[in-house]
């Protein structure tokens, strides 16, 4: 056999010896891992080694491909509310010490660790013991140093395994699917954490961590949080009082979206970003300071550069997207600044800087410098959202230029820029704005037809106003988008103070004339301005004429304001078309249910004189009040509208309304003398009721309430009387003769309505009205062939009535006396009655007969007041189910 040959056999041989030693300490293994004295000496040592602390079920034995001891089903002590379950423990010693006779571990990897870590309550007496830092550090460098002792390299492997962090049974942090490798390396500790925290996601974090007595320093750390990632950071955490991170990374990519998404799903978080539908883009920063108390991040002092990228915010606040297509960003020293950024919204794009100032953790100042084009729909928005209608914003495209904004939290604004309208004006403001004040500084309006110079001082106790030029038609057309601006101008040199405090120092100079333009008042219609001329002299403005449109009215007005001690005198004449109360009401005190925003606090303007009224009609409801005259006066507590002259028909009407903030008070006389009824009757029931005759009417009513309540609470009186008339149309009397025509007694002989109608002498009615009940004290009609009177009630809102009626029919006597002789010994001269009870809805009544004890004396006697005989109240035979 030649050399190589047996080298070969060699070989073999020495594999077989190999593996069978291999399959030997593997049989001898499984066969000694079952032995009672290994699970005995097993169970010494781990509860030795773990210092009692590790609980397990059974203990295995490896041996190939490296010495293991498994241990099954293991928990952790650890305090109560914690828990650690592992669902094997993989144990790996050196086999180097186990030749020289002792058991060093190199390697524990856990499989399926289950870790719930419960931080306790504070406790309520605050008394419990806590160690401070730097001894907690001591104890962890002790135990490290321990541990490098004993077992040096030493590498602890979590394969798929949870973590659970939890305060007051709500989880702070609930990681799945966790894997981690911790290294340990001359007392620096190598990490490698992975795992998918829920409301997170995906998790990664890597790096090298070493302690000393005072801090932990963090080197090479790279952590990926979702989509965005912090890399190459390395700090130390100082264990002071408080403490404190210390660390800078080399790069910070923020994925915007992600974050976004992810504080969205937190409740405590939401409410900040409530306003945004979501946040696209990137920022990139380079590098990264981080300083400040570790459990205090809203503390924490950032310094930080990078740029913006695509940034993209979706808002219910702005209608359209905001985007920044890029820009630069430094942070530091409680400063934000944004420079060389482009954003975009709506059909509007703007370029420049800004710099954003915070104190404890709040912005109190941005500076904004700015250059760009505004759009039309961004000026149609935000004249609507100042209340402009879209066509009073300004004509687009609008570009801006030199825009400086100034703001602080005091509520301070300072802002000036120039605006430039293709084919129009320039126009540059200058203005200040503080909590209570607002000051134009500069308003100017030029091109090469106009040059206007307008200013404006706004504070609770001061209003200044001045003009001086020119602004003409052509100027304002390409000013506005609004087209009727085509024949609008303005002109003149004005100016008025105006002194909150002590109007008499209150001054107006100068002239100011206009047409066609719109003044925006506190309420919810703009005034339009036909023609206007203002003349000022000492404290007195005159208004020498102006033509006005307020809603659908057109007015008409001359007169003079004029400043007094105690505030400011109207005297003005207004002549306009029908007037709409409702409508007039609704535009003055509509915004009220509309959210209130902070306003400047200016005094209440003191009100004093009146304008004289004039219009052909004002309306309210169904009621329409012709050939009006009346004072508007103006007091603290409302405004009031005295009627002087006023008919509703034919009625006339004086009285006043007061308009007060929470309720309207009115108290009105009508009355009328000698006019024709059906006319009357015709414009108040439409037809419902046809009485001819002439009357006189008299009434007082008055009521304080809700303008819903004004009917229920109305009270007064009324008196009504009508002469010499027939009677062709009355629902309710026609009802009664109706009824009546059943009985035997009076079948045929009451009048036909229409045919002849029913003639009276008169008809008299008077009443008190109470709760806007109407109470008929006594009711009466007179009429040629029979006789009527009641008392009563008639809801005026409801439209119920509960009426009892004496009915008296002269024709029936006859024809009693003449078909039945004893009735003339019975009656001996009387007169007969029927009596009645009218109830239910007034257009379609109940009525039944009363007994004669059922009428009271009151009504009998007013029987026989009216027709000075004696009264016979008798009960006419009729079907039952119409008896009561």
């Amino acid at each position: 056999m030649d050399k190589k040959a047996r080298w070969k056999n060699i070989l073999i041989w020495a594999t077989r010896t190999v593996l069978i030693s291999v399959a030997g300490l593997v049989l001898a293994a499984a066969f000694y891992e079952n032995t009672d004295l290994f699970q005995r000496n097993t169970r010494e040592s781990v509860n030795k080694g773990f210092k009692n602390y590790v609980v397990y079920k059974r203990a295995d034995l490896t041996v190939f491909p490296a010495i293991c001891l498994v241990l099954k089903n293991v928990s952790v002590k650890v305090p109560d509310r914690n828990h650690i379950a592992i669902e094997s423990l993989k144990i790996y010693p050196r086999f180097l010490s186990l030749l020289r006779g002792s058991f060093k571990v190199k390697k524990f990897i856990l499989i399926k660790p289950e870790i719930l870590f419960d931080i306790p309550p504070k406790s309520q007496t605050g008394k419990e013991k806590k160690l401070p830092p730097k001894e907690i550090m001591e104890n962890v460098n002790s135990l490290i140093k321990e541990i490098c002792l004993d077992m040096p390299g030493l590498i602890t492997v979590i394969k798929n395994g949870s973590l659970i962090v939890r305060k007051d049974n709500q989880n702070l942090a609930d990681v799945k699917k966790l894997s981690a490798r911790v290294a340990l390396e001359h007392q620096n500790l190598k990490i490698m954490v992975k795992g998918e925290m829920e409301k997170w996601g995906r998790i990664s974090l890597v790096g090298k961590f070493y302690a000393d007595k005072e801090s932990i320093f963090i080197n090479d750390l790279f952590a990926l949080f979702g989509q965005s990632s912090v890399s190459q950071c390395l700090g130390k955490i100082m264990l002071n009082d408080t403490v404190t991170l210390q660390i800078k990374a080399e790069k910070a990519i923020l994925v915007l979206e992600d974050i976004f998404y992810k504080l969205s799903l937190f409740k405590t978080i939401r409410g900040p970003f409530a306003p945004a539908h979501n946040i696209k883009g990137r920022i990139t920063l380079s590098p990264l300071y981080l300083s400040g108390p570790l459990y205090q991040p809203r503390n924490w002092e950032i310094a930080a550069q990078g740029s913006l990228k695509d940034i993209v915010y979706y808002s219910t606040a702005v209608p359209e997207l905001v985007k920044i297509t890029q820009g630069q960003i430094r942070a530091g020293d409680n400063k934000i600044n944004l420079d060389n950024f482009e954003v975009s919204v709506f059909d509007s794009t703007f370029g420049g800087s800004a710099q954003l100032e915070s104190k404890q953790n709040e912005i109190c100042m941005a500076e904004i410098k700015m250059d760009g084009v505004a759009g039309n729909n961004t000026l149609d928005w935000i004249f609507r959202r100042i209340n402009f209608s879209p066509g009073e914003a300004l004509r687009a495209p609008l570009k801006v230029s030199n825009l400086h904004i100034l703001w602080n939290k005091d509520e301070k604004i300072l802002a000036s820029g120039s605006a430039f309208i293709k084919n129009g004006p320039t126009v540059f403001v200058n203005l200040r704005k503080d909590a209570n004040t607002v000051v134009v500084n500069n308003l100017k309006i030029t091109d090469k037809e106009s040059n206007a110079d307008i200013s404006l001082y706004y504070a609770p106790k001061l209003i200044t106003l001045s003009f001086k030029g020119n602004i003409n038609a052509r100027t304002l057309s390409a000013l506005f988008e609004r087209p009727s601006f085509q024949r609008g101008w303005i002109k003149g040199d004005f100016y008025c103070r105006l002194h909150l405090d002590q109007y008499e120092q209150s001054a107006a100079k100068g002239k100011l004339e206009g047409k066609d333009f719109v003044l925006h008042l506190p309420a919810n219609e703009t005034l339009k301005v036909g023609h206007v001329v203002l003349t000022g002299k000492n404290k007195q403005i005159n208004l020498d004429s102006a033509e006005l449109v307020w809603d659908k009215n057109n007015l008409n007005a001359k007169g003079l304001i004029q400043a007094a001690r105690e505030g400011l005198i109207f005297d003005v004449k207004v002549k306009s078309d029908a007037l709409k109360v409702e409508d007039i009401l609704n535009k003055l005190f509509q915004s009220d249910e509309q959210p209130k925003e902070k306003k400047t606090k200016t005094q209440k303007v003191a009100l004093r004189g009146g304008v004289r009224l004039s219009t052909p009609q004002i309306s309210w409801g169904k009621y329409n009040a012709k050939d009006v005259t009346a004072n508007i006066m103006f007091a603290d507590e409302g405004v009031h509208l005295v009627f002087q002259k006023g008919r509703i028909c034919e009625i006339n009407i004086p009285g006043r309304i007061l308009f007060l903030k929470e309720r309207i008070q009115f108290k009105f006389y009508p009355f009328a003398s000698g006019d024709e009824l059906n006319s009357v009757l015709n414009c108040l029931f439409e037809k419902d009721l046809r009485i001819t005759g002439n009357f006189d009417f008299k009434a007082e009513i008055n009521s304080s309430g809700k303008a819903d309540d004004l009917k229920r609470v109305m009270r007064g009186s009324t008196q009504f009387q009508s002469r010499e008339g027939v009677i062709y149309r009355a629902p309710l009397l026609a009802k009664i003769f109706a009824f009546l025509n059943l009985t035997e007694l009076l079948r045929g002989k009451l009048p036909d309505f229409t045919t002849e109608g029913f003639k009276y002498n008169t008809i008299d009615i008077k009443g008190d009205i109470n709760q806007g009940v109407l109470i008929i004290q006594e009711a009466i009609v007179d009429g040629t062939t029979m006789q009527l009177v009641g008392e009563g009630e008639i809801d005026l809102i409801t439209n119920q009535i509960n009426l009892k009626v004496l009915v008296a029919p002269f024709k029936t006597i006859d024809f009693l006396v003449s078909k039945i002789p004893v009735v003339s010994y019975i009656l001996q001269g009387s007169l007969i009655s029927i009596p009645l009870k009218v109830t239910g809805d007034i257009t379609n009544p109940t009525i039944v007969i009363l007994s004669p004890s059922a009428i009271g004396e009151g009504l009998l006697g007013l029987m026989k007041r009216t027709i000075a005989l004696p009264v016979k109240v008798m009960e006419p035979i009729i079907p039952k189910d119409k008896k009561e």
